[in-house]
């Protein structure tokens, strides 16, 4: 009988500890939580499903404290990293190096130290967070393109058979252009540089829209709106280039022209223009929008001029219009069109004039 009160009393006082420990877990959880969304919303395009996932997330209690402690800590990071005091202070506070100093000056360095501590504890986590997330790749097939929004807010619209990687982390925004041709609108940030990067041509832009376009060994950047700057590779060379300006880098040579802006971005709403092109170069822009190859087999017509516009991925209206400017024979077998010359045809064609 002696001994019950005794076992009630410790009953009482698990009980009381018990919500204190669920509530120190509960805030671990949501730390990592915490770094876990900012590693991914800052390393990473995210997707509309992922966006309201997390705000999900973050209405639940203590998960917004928890993301503002991250974004704060990320801020302070770069203050720490610049304060050589305060970063050794941190990492004898880590460390559990002994302090020389007087008691009072000690402490109140101690203090400071053990918050930096904390800082960089916090960064470390985000840190194995960002390693866990890999920059994503977005890619369009044949005859698909397709639109993408960034957690930044910046969106992208890939032409067909483009393709991309992008990393989004607190301190800057880079898109690798690995092929085909992007429309970038890149959502205003001044603190994060947002830059494109094709074969070794560096575009940097703040605020704007302009279009990157990789065929083959070819490159051309057009600016739409706002400003960008153009660095080549050796990064000797840059351009400023001005709303309607193209820049067209093949083989160490660049060309800076003006284009017609509506023109040079009817690709997105599905249109393919032709202005005085090669016919040459008409086939193998029509080819990148359908799976039905067309083919000249021509060579005397391959730098004759071909102009207008057509539908993308509709190559029967292109055909036509060849097959009648310059008097060709359509072939179609095995799922290609061979455009040939016709039998006693002219083999010095004028285009007709008009």
């Amino acid at each position: 009988m002696s001994k019950a009160p005794a076992i009630r009393t410790d009953r009482r006082a698990t009980e009381q500890r018990a919500p204190m420990v669920d509530e120190r877990q509960a805030q671990a959880v949501a730390r990592e939580e915490a770094a876990a969304w900012f590693a991914r919303l800052n390393n990473r395009a995210v997707s509309v499903e992922a966006l309201q996932d997390f705000h999900a997330w973050r209405r639940r209690p203590g998960n917004r404290r928890a993301y503002e402690a991250v974004e704060a800590a990320w801020r302070a990071s770069g203050r720490l990293a610049e304060d050589p005091e305060i970063a050794a202070l941190a990492r004898a506070a880590l460390t559990g190096a002994p302090s020389r100093e007087a008691p009072s000056r000690s402490r109140r360095r101690l203090a400071i130290a053990l918050a930096a501590a904390a800082a960089v504890a916090l960064l470390a986590a985000i840190g194995v967070a960002y390693s866990r997330v890999q920059p994503e790749t977005f890619e369009t097939p044949v005859g698909a393109p397709r639109q993408v929004r960034l957690a930044d807010g910046s969106q992208l619209t890939l032409d067909t058979a483009s393709r991309v990687r992008v990393r989004l982390t607190p301190r800057a925004r880079t898109v690798e252009l690995e092929r085909g041709q992007v429309l970038f609108a890149v959502a205003h940030d001044a603190a994060r540089p947002f830059t494109v990067v094709a074969f070794d041509v560096q575009v940097r832009a703040l605020g704007t829209r302009f279009e990157v376009d990789r065929k083959g060994a070819q490159l051309a950047i057009t600016l739409l709106q706002g400003a960008v700057e153009v660095r080549g590779p050796d990064q000797a060379r840059s351009w400023a280039l001005r709303p309607g300006q193209q820049l067209r880098l093949a083989g160490g040579a660049a060309e800076l022209a003006p284009v017609d802006v509506a023109e040079a971005e009817a690709w997105t709403s599905g249109r393919i223009t032709l202005r005085d092109t090669p016919l040459a170069a008409a086939v193998a822009e029509v080819n990148r929008y359908s799976r039905e190859p067309v083919r000249l087999e021509a060579p005397d017509l391959a730098d004759a001029r071909v102009s207008g516009v057509f539908q993308a991925g509709d190559n029967a209206a292109f055909v036509a219009a060849a097959q009648a400017l310059y008097d060709l024979e359509v072939h179609r077998e095995n799922g290609a069109v061979r455009l040939t010359r016709r039998s006693g045809a002219d083999e010095n064609p004028r285009p007709p004039s008009g």
